[in-house]
């Protein structure tokens, strides 16, 4: 196709003229800071500049005055208005001040136009978004400062014998010999020199029962680093039920096996959290829409963790909220579990509930569609897709949620589960 055939029929505000040409002029904001005794300048980018189209615009013919009155008329309009440009198309613009009409009689019949466009934007005051995603870290980190401050001042193995710290150390062994955890998260097992870290462990663990507060750190360290922590949530340390023990032995070990695990469901809290998190309101839907895998993610329940390869969904986010709520409740109504930690608990679940209402409007949601014959996942993928169906990995999205065996031939009478983007 010739570039004569790419030109449009210039007109504004629905009056046509004829264009001999024009100029557009644009380019990037800038502010350039100079000081004293710098040799170089800072130059700061305020973001584009508002293009301007120039046009020499004419009307021509019998009767020519007929038309530049009406191209007049429309260009002393106040207001912003639709100016088909011939060579970039549709536009919203705003005229410029000056307009320059220009009339001879050695060219009778006939009167040039030179006019100034500007691109019009619309009168938005700059919108505050809270950051939900600093909002839920810096709530996270108050609560995990809060929870191991708590935990050091609640368990305790000193002055009662043997048996008080062994059964911690047996109690913290059983929770590191979880398949997922993540001892190389322990700077201090890192530091020392084994080919097996868990015939290391209690050793470790026994030089760090009296420093409940580094413990409680590595734990928290070796729970956020572990793959899947679904398996955690229902972590339990055998009680002491035996009259005939000791009752200050009894109770001391009661109370550590206590805190080791409030402080396990605590981490558990926080690790689910964290994978919410994750997902950013502003770049979710940008990101999805240049990369299938984004807004993808690992998103856990008790039973483990979610499938990666599927996309974050309302139904995903419903789920999150409710598995959150629960865990997070089940530590708000124990009345032993310190103030302060259920305190900031109670915080992290607001911000944490806030920040799933903020990326809702960007979170695509799930439809069931039943075909009615075997088809190609491809010729499904378009119908529902569109053209960019192979670009945004919708094939494979389609049977990967669906648990298609074969791209090929999708079965029939079988209600699919559609991601649908708005």
């Amino acid at each position: 196709m010739a570039w004569r055939d790419e030109l449009r029929p210039a007109s504004f505000r629905g009056v046509s003229f004829y264009v001999e040409g024009g100029t557009l002029t644009f380019g990037r904001r800038l502010a350039i800071h100079e000081y004293p005794q710098r040799e170089k300048p800072y130059v700061e980018d305020l973001g584009k500049k508002a293009r301007v189209y120039r046009l020499e615009a004419f009307v021509l013919g019998p009767d020519y005055m007929k038309d530049r009155d009406a191209l007049i008329d429309a260009l002393e309009t106040p207001g912003a208005g639709q100016l088909v440009h011939p060579y970039y198309g549709s536009l919203v613009v705003t005229v410029s001040s000056d307009i320059d009409v220009s009339e001879t009689s050695q060219q009778g019949g006939m009167a040039r136009i030179s006019a100034t466009f500007v691109e019009a934007g619309e009168l938005n005051a700059p919108e505050v978004t809270e950051d939900t995603v600093a909002a839920v870290e810096e709530a996270e980190g108050t609560f995990l400062d809060d929870l191991k401050d708590w935990f050091a001042e609640t368990f305790d193995v000193s002055g009662l014998g043997d048996y008080v710290p062994d059964a911690a150390m047996d109690a913290i062994s059983t929770l590191m010999e979880y398949e997922n955890m993540a001892l190389g998260a322990l700077g201090w097992i890192r530091s020392a020199v084994s080919s097996d870290l868990k015939v290391l462990l209690p050793e470790v663990l026994a030089s760090k029962l009296a420093a409940p507060s580094e413990l409680a750190q590595g734990i928290l360290m070796c729970i956020n680093k572990a793959q899947v922590i679904g398996e955690l949530a229902d972590f339990k340390v055998p009680r002491i039920e035996s009259e005939n023990m000791n009752g200050e032995i009894r109770q001391r070990t009661n109370t550590n096996a206590y805190a080791l695990e409030k402080l396990v469901a605590g981490a558990v809290v926080s690790r689910q959290i964290q994978e919410v998190a994750q997902l950013v309101p502003a770049a979710v839907e940008e990101a999805q829409a240049a990369d299938p895998s984004a807004g993808k993610t690992g998103i856990e329940t008790s039973a483990g963790t979610a499938d990666t390869d599927k996309v974050f969904t309302l139904d995903d986010a419903a789920a999150a909220r409710k598995e959150i709520v629960e865990l997070v409740d089940t530590l708000l109504f124990d009345e032993e579990f310190g103030e302060e930690p259920r305190n900031s608990l109670l915080n992290l679940r607001d911000a944490v509930l806030a920040h799933l209402d903020g990326i809702t409007p960007s979170i695509p949601s799930v439809r069931s569609v039943k075909v009615n014959r075997v088809l190609p996942a491809i010729v499904l993928a378009h119908r529902f897709y569109g053209d960019d169906w192979g670009e945004d990995g919708r094939e494979d999205e389609l049977c990967q949620r669906n648990g298609v065996r074969h791209p090929g031939f999708v079965p029939a009478d079988k209600d699919l589960s559609v991601v649908v983007y708005e």
